[in-house]
């Protein structure tokens, strides 16, 4: 499953790298991300202070509303496709809401939820979960009071049950496709369903700046 694969992104601080955010490889030289992942940064000066690190699977060493929370990164050099652990995943026309669809999951190095406890991954995993409609994730959001209200959900968004990942991706004819890039929550991850941006509708947008290399 290529989203076993996916890399997580870190930021310097105090001289060590710590991580921030996870990010789904579409290709050689790009992968895409939420964009609250690089909120603080100065894209002009900060690049040096970011590291994409694939295929890294240990993590041990050491939300406020934002209407297209996605990100495309650049790198410098390609990512290394030989290696059996990194793959890329494509993306896919929006011709489906994958609300229903039983083979849906979420992965990264997500926070876990334990009851009242939130316990902090060292290594990627992956959870079966469902999605909701728009319409349901909306009415549940809104029962959370004047926090549901300023949350609207919208058609660039995809709607989880349980707990928060990085991503989710589907099955969908046999194949795995990106779905969602994690944009809030809910902390306790059971009353109001994960929004994540709908990966889909920025399809040719992702296109657009892969053509600017």
């Amino acid at each position: 499953m290529a989203v076993a694969a996916i890399p997580p992104e870190r930021q310097e601080k105090n001289g060590k790298f710590g991580h921030t955010g996870g990010a789904v490889l579409i290709d050689s030289m790009h992968a895409l991300c939420a964009a609250h992942c690089f909120m603080v940064a100065n894209a002009a000066t900060d690049k040096p202070y970011y590291k994409l690190y694939a295929g890294d699977f240990d993590l041990s060493m050491g939300d406020a509303e934002q209407l297209h929370d996605i990100a495309m990164i650049r790198f410098n050099e390609p990512a290394d496709l030989s290696n059996p652990s990194i793959k890329t995943i494509k993306m896919v026309e929006d011709t489906d809401s994958f609300a229903g669809n039983d083979a849906c999951w979420i992965t990264g190095w997500r926070r876990a939820c334990n009851q009242k406890e939130q316990l902090r991954l060292t290594h990627p995993d992956g959870v079966n979960i469902p999605v909701t409609t728009n319409q349901v994730c909306q009415q549940r959001w809104r029962r959370a009071g004047i926090v549901g209200w300023l949350h609207t959900i919208m058609a660039i968004h995809i709607c989880v049950d349980g707990e928060a990942g990085e991503k989710s991706a589907c099955q969908k004819n046999n194949k795995f496709v990106p779905t969602g890039i994690t944009s809030r929550g809910s902390p306790d991850c059971e009353k109001q369903p994960s929004v994540y941006i709908r990966v889909s509708k920025y399809l040719d947008w992702a296109r657009s700046e892969i053509a600017k290399l």
